[in-house]
């Protein structure tokens, strides 16, 4: 566990459009659930059901991509603003081991299923900004 843990801290985010350094949110994906590699068409699948229940919460979103450093491996994600409990439940609905917390520009990767692992800040979220694709839909 440990090992994905450190995959999960070397993170990038790409993204459409800015959000402000003020505001708080959580950073989910449903794909892979448990850090198992599924195929496109799965995780896609996944991700309209992540994006249906977070449309019933009635709260705002954006899409972005989590990524690796190389964007090797880029994860369908949303930034919610949620509170980071909600956060931590609606993860779980989605089998991930994992989270981000963004709040006031500081990011924090929070355990969702994982266990044996705290929640342990990862750096400032603008630090992890690596583009701001104009392309990507914003909902």
């Amino acid at each position: 566990m440990q090992a994905i843990w450190q995959i999960y801290k070397n993170v990038v985010f790409e993204f459409g459009q800015p959000l402000s350094p003020r505001l708080n949110f959580a950073i989910i994906t449903a794909h892979n659930p448990l850090g198992e590699l599924c195929s496109a068409g799965q995780n896609a699948m996944l991700d309209r059901v992540l994006q249906r229940d977070i449309t019933a919460l009635g709260v705002p979103y954006r899409s972005l991509f989590g990524c690796d450093s190389t964007k090797s491996h880029m994860e369908k994600s949303w930034a919610i603003a949620i509170d980071k409990e909600i956060a931590i439940t609606l993860a779980k609905n989605h089998k991930q081991n994992a989270l981000y917390w963004v709040a006031d520009d500081q990011l924090y990767l929070v355990p969702a299923l994982m266990v044996g692992v705290q929640e342990e800040y990862i750096g400032r979220f603008s630090d992890k900004v690596i583009s701001i694709n104009a392309q990507l839909s914003v909902s």
